[in-house]
């Protein structure tokens, strides 16, 4: 690796609590290379990247992509590590859905809005 790479880590959001470490030593490996994390701070495998970037103290190396405009919107389980990522500046890249918003299209579209910026600044 280049040590410049912007590494998108999703997956699952059911995915099995067994898989923690996995997804742990992966983005360990990643950012001991250089990368930089991308995720999108939902449950699961971006629950995991995530911590595993907190836990490596690495809150300048990932950036976290939201559907939301506040940190209310992530999924509870969720709140927590991104108000830690934050406190710690880590960057998180604000969509545009309220943390209120009841209408199933406007969530949708700020969750693939939220996609596609991820996918676009990964390389």
């Amino acid at each position: 690796m280049t040590g410049h790479r912007q590494i998108g880590i999703v997956g699952a959001r059911a995915l099995p609590e067994a898989q923690r470490a996995q997804v742990n030593e992966v983005v360990r490996y990643l950012i001991d290379r250089g990368s930089r994390i991308h995720t999108g701070g939902a449950l699961g495998a971006d629950q995991y990247a995530l911590e595993a970037v907190i836990d490596s103290g690495s809150y300048d190396r990932a950036v976290v992509f939201s559907a939301w405009s506040l940190v209310s919107g992530f999924p509870r389980a969720v709140q927590s590590s991104i108000h830690q990522f934050i406190s710690y500046g880590g960057t998180v890249e604000w969509g545009f859905v309220s943390p209120q918003a009841s209408a199933r299209g406007a969530v949708i579209a700020g969750l693939l809005s939220r996609n596609i910026r991820l996918v676009s600044a990964s390389t």
